[in-house]
């Protein structure tokens, strides 16, 4: 059989693999997805919880409605911010000296959590990307 256009990446599988690259900053950690209630947990919950762990940073969140309440480990001061797909910030806090944090969410899709470090020598932590 002659290579050939049978041997190509499907153009979606391409399309994938770039979003999935999108928005990454060098020097950043990832936070990958540990839990989540709505995949793990029976349903009914009022709540979805959410774990990420980076080498770094575990990050802890219970969304309800439009509300989304959070706690960093190990505890401490931080920027969070909520980007959408596009790019754009759309909601932003800070974590008090406890790592706790609390954000408005002004609109559902695909989201990920940003923490900005609070010391210089710490990484910035990118979550995994998820859809609220």
């Amino acid at each position: 059989m002659a290579r050939g256009d049978s041997d190509a990446v499907p153009s979606e599988l391409l399309a994938f693999a770039r979003a999935a690259l999108d928005g990454r900053r060098t020097g950043s950690q990832l936070a990958e997805l540990t839990f989540d209630s709505v995949l793990d947990s029976p349903a009914g919950e009022a709540a979805r919880r959410l774990e990420f762990n980076a080498p770094a940073l575990a990050i802890e969140v219970e969304v309800e409605g439009r509300t989304a309440v959070g706690r960093l480990a190990p505890y401490g001061a931080a920027r969070i911010e909520l980007e959408a797909a596009g790019g754009a910030v759309i909601s932003s806090g800070e974590a008090d000296a406890n790592g706790r944090f609390r954000l408005i969410l002004p609109q559902g899709g695909r989201v990920r959590f940003r923490v900005g470090p609070a010391a210089p020598d710490l990484p910035l932590v990118e979550s995994s990307w998820i859809t609220i």
